[in-house]
């Protein structure tokens, strides 16, 4: 889920004003809040961490939350379900998280992706137990002022499902509900529209059940307010969407050839009378009809990823254990921070074999004892605003003699068998990598077709039927008394 933006201090909140058209009466407030609650009540996914909704213990209970609500920022739920799991397995509590080692940390969370997620969790894990007296924070002021990592959205969400306060969120599912219901075209990314759905969220929060409600507008923008197939006649809040309406309209309006011909498409704001609205479909951008209420939210373009080349090198060498492989951990910070990868460099800084074995000689390795480059293959990734090529090149390495698990030059280097890379905190993309260096070695191994066991058999038994022919013949012939 989306961390739409930061929390505000309560002294620094702004009232915007809203047209009647864009906001809620307190009549359609009250009903939101019912149709809502019991929509959620009967349809509810049964997920993981909403079973810690009735633990007593208040810590565990923010803390299941606080886990989840990190994990499936930008994460699909069914992803996260087992992920969770197998975190909330190894550290149950906070106090667990906290005595655990980062490199242990970024194991478990290997392959889900956002790796600062995880190293500020238990960054923030650290805080509660050696600052924070071992006690989350109960309000969202609090927890976001105090947790490394907690934005607006997630100290919302916990503050209201684990500790109950009367606050909203606001997340991608949210942004999807509110722009449809209120109409809501101007783009969501404009910080003054944002804090229009932050002060709608917080009006329609219910006072006394905060939790389930903002789960359960959640859960309506995640399975039935989708973003391209929204289920409109399955909607508890139907009744009083301004999208679902416009689509209506302009239905019938299409329906009419004199109302065509007059109106044409022009059913966009046709009921805020306020001009020049900053919070209407923009005039450059006036409803489609083919879109229906998709035509909400409208976002920014998004600047296409940059396009980048790396080349990869798995540096092979024989051990007692069989084949071992040479890893490099990255930097504390940045991009895949404290991850193993394979030696990778910038193609440009590589141009001959020399460069490149000056640059290996910084993880210990020695240029003579180098074995000639094999390319296998090119793997892509895509990171959030990166597309990424990785060249792949296989390099065999004759010695046995480099450390285990030592800081080489400016290099963390370790030597890991097949099996300890599947278990070690390394990143989607270099799992790939491994992967295509696997295939290619069963290519390499088996480069001809093997026979059919099948026909394999059936010749071995033709054979042997043949063997017990002339056997049988052999001795029919030397038991046969002469004639005379």
């Amino acid at each position: 889920m989306k961390n739409i933006s930061k929390i505000p201090k309560k002294n620094s909140i702004k009232t915007i004003a809203l047209t009647k058209y864009h906001d809620f009466t307190q009549e359609e407030v009250t009903s939101v809040r019912q149709q809502l609650l019991q929509w959620y009540g009967r349809n509810k996914r049964d997920l993981p961490w909403r079973k810690q909704d009735s633990t007593e213990d208040a810590n565990k209970r923010a803390y299941s939350v606080w886990v989840s609500e990190i994990m499936l920022q930008q994460t699909q739920v069914v992803t996260v379900i087992d992920y969770y799991n197998r975190w909330m397995k190894k550290w149950p509590t906070v106090q667990d998280l906290a005595r655990a080692d980062i490199e242990e940390v970024n194991q478990v969370w290997s392959g889900l992706g956002y790796y600062s997620r995880a190293r500020r969790l238990h960054e923030a894990a650290n805080k509660v137990m050696h600052k924070l007296k071992g006690q989350i924070p109960r309000s969202a002021t609090d927890l976001h002022q105090h947790l490394p990592g907690v934005g607006r959205y997630t100290a919302s969400a916990v503050a209201s499902i684990s500790f109950k306060e009367p606050v909203g969120v606001v997340d991608g599912n949210v942004v999807r509900v509110l722009s449809r219901l209120r109409a809501i075209g101007a783009n969501s990314d404009d910080p003054q529209v944002v804090d229009t759905f932050w002060q709608l969220s917080d009006k329609l929060v219910s006072p006394d059940q905060p939790g389930d409600f903002n789960q359960g507008i959640m859960e309506l923008g995640a399975t039935v307010c989708t973003p391209k197939s929204p289920a409109c006649s399955s909607c508890p809040l139907q009744n009083i969407c301004h999208a679902y309406k416009m689509k209506m309209k302009n239905e019938q309006l299409a329906g009419n050839t004199l109302l065509r011909r007059t109106k044409k498409d022009d059913v966009v704001d046709i009921e805020c009378v306020a001009q020049d609205c900053h919070l209407c479909l923009p005039s450059s951008q006036p409803w489609e009809s083919s879109l229906g209420v998709t035509n909400f939210p409208r976002k920014s373009k998004k600047k296409p990823p940059r396009e980048q080349t790396s080349a990869v090198f798995i540096i092979r060498r024989n051990s007692a254990e069989g084949p071992e492989f040479l890893m490099n951990q990255r930097p504390k910070t940045g991009l895949l921070a404290g991850l193993w990868e394979f030696p990778t460099f910038d193609v440009s800084d590589i141009e001959n074999n020399k460069t490149l074995f000056s640059k290996l000689e910084d993880f210990g390795l020695q240029a003579s004892l180098l074995g000639k480059r094999l390319k296998i293959g090119d793997v892509i990734h895509i990171f959030s605003h990166i597309h990424q090529t990785y060249c792949v090149e296989v390099i065999d390495y004759t010695s046995k003699s480099t450390s285990d698990h030592c800081p080489v030059g400016t290099a963390v280097v370790r030597w890991m068998t097949a099996k300890e890379l599947q278990t070690s905190a390394i990143s989607t993309a270099m799992r790939k990598v491994f992967k295509r260096f696997e295939d290619s070695q069963k290519k390499t191994s088996s480069p001809h077709k093997k026979p059919s066991t099948k026909h394999k058999i059936a010749g071995d038994e033709r054979q042997t039927k043949r063997q017990r022919s002339l056997m049988d013949s052999f001795f029919k012939s030397s038991s046969t008394p002469t004639t005379k």
